[in-house]
C-alpha cells in the first residue's frame, strides 16, 4: 500500500488542538504520512513559503483547521496554493474544519471565489 501525504494547515492558536486531533487521525491507517511545514520544521527565512508549496504539492489531502485568526496568517496563504493546485488538476483532497462562526464565514467566501 503507497503511502498517503497529509497536510495540515493552521495557526499557532489551534495548535493543541491539531496536535490532540493528529494523535488520532494518523493512527488510524498505516499509511498516512504528515508533511506539513510543523513537522521537520522549515528553517526561517525566504525559502520557508518554497519548502512549504512543495510540501503541499506532494500531499494527497489538505486540511484546513479555519479559525477567526486563519485568513490573516501563512495558513491562508497555504489554502489558496492548495486551492490553485486543485485547480490546476492535481488530485488534492482539501478538507476545511472550520472552527466557529468566523472560520466557516470565511471558508464560505473562500469556497465561492475560489469556484
Amino acid at each position: 500500500m503507497s503511502e498517503v501525504k497529509v497536510f495540515l494547515s493552521y495557526v499557532g492558536d489551534t495548535s493543541l488542538f491539531v496536535e490532540e486531533f493528529a494523535k488520532h487521525f494518523f493512527t488510524l491507517a498505516g499509511n498516512l504520512v504528515r508533511v506539513d511545514g510543523m513537522i521537520e520544521n522549515v528553517d526561517a527565512g525566504e525559502p520557508v513559503f518554497v519548502e512549504i508549496v512543495e510540501r503541499i504539492k506532494s500531499s494527497n489531502i489538505f486540511i484546513a483547521f479555519i479559525d477567526k485568526d486563519y485568513p490573516g496568517r501563512m495558513a491562508a496563504k497555504e489554502l489558496a496554493q492548495a486551492l490553485e493546485l486543485r485547480k490546476a488538476g492535481q488530485k488534492l483532497v482539501i478538507v476545511p474544519v472550520t472552527l466557529g462562526h468566523s472560520g466557516r464565514a470565511w471558508w464560505r467566501e473562500t469556497k465561492q471565489k475560489a469556484g
